[in-house]
């Protein structure tokens, strides 16, 4: 069975998660809660990283929390391939929402 969360938000448009995965292993479900809470500390600024080895579920966690939270969000990839594959997945998971993607055409940092 898969995952299916629906949260109404300010403007009245729902982020409806569907994903054929539930939270597979309990450091899941600590790491979404985790970053839940740090979401609500006005210490943090709402600013959270979430770290991990390809395919260890980073990225349903990621949806998880932006379904629960019902706001926008903002996830930064640190190249264009990543970008890419975290927009596609994303789109699959927020069928019903606006997923979109930016690629800066700078290739390296300049101070």
């Amino acid at each position: 069975n898969g995952a299916s969360l629906q949260k109404e938000t300010l403007s009245g448009t729902a982020y409806k998660l569907e994903t054929p995965w539930q939270h597979a292993t309990e450091p899941q479900r600590q790491a979404v809660d985790a970053i839940l809470d740090r979401l609500d500390d006005p210490e943090s600024a709402g600013i959270a990283c979430l770290r991990g080895v390809t395919g260890c579920g980073k990225t349903f966690c990621m949806a998880t929390i932006i379904a629960n939270r019902g706001v926008p969000a903002l996830v930064v990839a640190p190249n264009k391939v990543l970008a890419a594959q975290l927009y596609d997945e994303l789109r699959k998971m927020f069928p019903t929402n606006l997923v979109s993607f930016f690629i800066s055409y700078y290739d390296f940092y300049r101070p």
